[in-house]
């Protein structure tokens, strides 16, 4: 026995055999990618289920079909708190938090990636060189965050936010979302 069963597909029949053979006190759901607010999708399909076919489910045990699921649902949790979604009781949910950046730019960060620039040069001796470049690029560009690589951290430009972190280039930029 279970209190709550979540899940995303509730159009799936394999679902619905699943739901039939157990018990529950409530359903959940959550987003299924986009389906859920794209009223192209399969899930807003109202497929014409023969009588045959209804028996022969019945028969099988299945006791719930989309139209229950979409009855019982006590929650759906949704990335798209704004947007109609097929299930009525909403939740939003939210994955990043917007940190304290200052918004100069209208929403919009410029972020620079870094790369070990010894290996992208063919001569050492360039390294210099390109990274007073890189500088002039920056602020001309008004670039917000300096991302280095890894295996190339030793260099701090100025008028940029450089990022010091064990963390991924993407897990870093979603963090000042």
């Amino acid at each position: 026995e279970y209190h709550t069963v979540f899940f995303a597909n509730f159009h799936v029949p394999l679902i619905h055999h699943i739901l039939s053979c157990i018990t529950f006190s409530e359903i959940k759901t959550f987003d299924d990618g986009t389906n859920n607010i794209n009223q192209k999708s399969i899930m807003y399909e109202n497929k014409n289920i023969s009588a045959t076919s209804k028996l022969i489910r019945k028969l099988m045990g299945r006791k719930y079909h989309k139209d229950e699921i979409l009855k019982l649902d006590a929650k759906h949790y949704t990335l798209f708190p704004n947007r109609t979604n097929i299930i009525e009781k909403t939740e939003g949910i939210i994955l990043v938090h917007h940190n304290g950046l200052p918004d100069t730019n209208n929403g919009f960060k410029k972020v620079l990636l870094g790369t070990v620039y010894t290996d992208a040069l063919k001569n050492k001796e360039d390294e210099c060189v390109f990274l007073q470049h890189l500088q002039r690029f920056i602020k001309k560009e008004e670039v917000d965050i300096y991302i280095p690589h890894p295996r190339y951290d030793s260099h701090q430009f100025n008028g940029v936010l450089n990022v010091n972190s064990e963390m991924i280039a993407e897990d870093i930029i979603l963090e000042y979302l």
